[in-house]
């Protein structure tokens, strides 16, 4: 009866023991698991803030685009009222010396 009793609480002790060492391990993963998130965090921290800077400096660029793309079309505007006033002037020039040369001829 004795032995019995003894391989019982063998068995227990020994149960125990498993017990304990699984429980170890998953203290272990639990902090291995919140390094990899605090690192998984960190990185995705890191790509957000590049993607922002990123975002930021396209939204700038696309603004000093416009602004460019503006200041060109009021020149070309200012260009073409220019032309158009040129090429009255050179019609009436035109008109003039063929009057000129017809009251010559």
């Amino acid at each position: 009866r004795e032995r019995e009793v003894c391989g019982r609480l063998e068995a227990q002790l020994a149960e125990g023991s498993a017990d304990e060492a699984l429980s170890q391990q998953l203290v272990e993963l639990r902090s291995q698991l919140d390094e990899e998130r605090r690192l998984a965090d960190g990185a995705l921290d890191e790509l957000r803030a590049c993607a922002a800077r990123d975002r930021d400096e396209a939204r700038d660029r696309f603004a000093a685009l416009e602004a460019e793309l503006s200041g060109a079309r009021a020149g070309a505007g200012d260009a073409r009222e220019q032309v158009a006033a040129l090429t009255l002037q050179l019609e009436s020039e035109r008109d003039q010396a063929r009057r000129a040369r017809d009251e010559l001829a």
